[in-house]
């Protein structure tokens, strides 16, 4: 078993490290954290010291917001989508739909004009 590391108190992002709360299958150290806007999120002591977990979950999505998407990402996203569109649509027996969308958008289903 490893040493236990005490965080207590410290400031990692936006939040600050409340108290413990237990430990998880691994042992992993669990803390409670508050976050800048007043949420609460549990982490572990890994998930806190490595960055992976800097604010509370509606702060995270709101912070990613304005970031760029990687056009190759993206495309790739959106090719997932359509084979799932023309799976289904195949199994149903509905008309081809196609997705759309530019990256940074939600892609939308739209169908193909006959």
């Amino acid at each position: 078993m490893c040493k236990r590391i005490d965080i207590q108190g410290e400031r990692h992002g936006q939040l600050i490290v409340v108290r413990r709360v237990g430990s998880d299958r691994q042992q992993s150290q669990i803390w409670e954290c508050r976050c800048d806007c007043g949420a609460r999120r549990r982490a572990t002591t890994s998930e806190i010291r490595n960055g992976h977990v800097r604010a509370c979950k509606t702060c995270s999505r709101a912070a990613n917001d304005g970031k760029e998407i990687d056009p190759r990402r993206y495309e790739l996203r959106t090719q997932a989508l359509q084979r799932q569109v023309d799976r289904i649509d195949a199994e149903i027996g509905w008309p081809r739909r196609t997705v759309t969308g530019r990256p940074g958008e939600t892609p939308t289903v739209e169908e193909v004009p006959a």
